[in-house]
């Protein structure tokens, strides 16, 4: 039993009808197309359908004259068609690097304001325990001036402790602000307004 041959497909169809017009330089008309192509194994109720696909693509040309449809695809157009499709290629290529040269520096524009947010989390934590302390720090000494020697004495050691305690906040602060000058080139009045920072706030002595 002989294996049943298979149908061509419809590209197959189309590169063989697109041979024909380039190899003859002829002009057809479709009958007569019809007749060459079936010859090569294109049967002829397809062909219509082949080369109107041809024509959509502008891989052949065509032209009514009279009653008749004319058709053909000589080496310079087949050739012209090819360098457009490079150039829309190209033209494709291009825009796509373009965007993603543009996607690449919108993330290195991005990138610093992440850190410099986390920065601005971490320093605004910080001024806020700092603000707490020195709160604490007020009506303690409140306390102090109207509490007996005893008890001022062990006042006096708790404020000592907190004097040190808020002197390392505004430490890690100053710290913090010119970490954040260096690496993202900021002014330091830039950073104290952004992060809501005084300029009166200052070391205990």
């Amino acid at each position: 039993m002989s294996k049943k041959r298979r149908g061509k497909s419809l590209e197959e169809k189309r590169a063989i009808v697109q041979k024909i017009l380039i190899d003859t330089q002829r002009v057809f008309k479709l009958p007569d197309l019809e007749k060459s192509a079936s010859k090569k194994g294109v049967t002829k109720q397809s062909v219509k359908e082949v080369v109107q696909s041809l024509v959509d693509d502008n891989f052949i040309q065509s032209d009514k004259i009279g009653s008749g449809n004319f058709f053909w695809c000589f080496p310079s157009q087949n050739y012209n068609q090819k360098k457009l499709e490079h150039q829309k290629l190209a033209d494709e290529i291009k825009k796509l690097e373009d965007e993603n040269k543009h996607f690449e520096e919108q993330i290195k524009i991005l990138q610093p304001e992440r850190e410099l947010t986390k920065e601005r989390e971490t320093l605004s934590n910080e001024l806020e325990e700092l603000e707490a302390q020195n709160n604490k720090l007020d009506e303690d000494i409140e306390l102090y001036e109207s509490l007996d020697l005893e008890t001022c004495m062990s006042m006096k050691e708790s404020i000592r402790i907190s004097k040190e305690s808020v002197n390392r906040w505004t430490d890690n602060i100053y710290q913090t602000i010119s970490y954040c000058k260096k690496k993202f080139n900021i002014q330091e009045d830039q950073l104290r307004k952004g992060f809501g920072i005084s300029q009166d706030i200052d070391y205990y002595d």
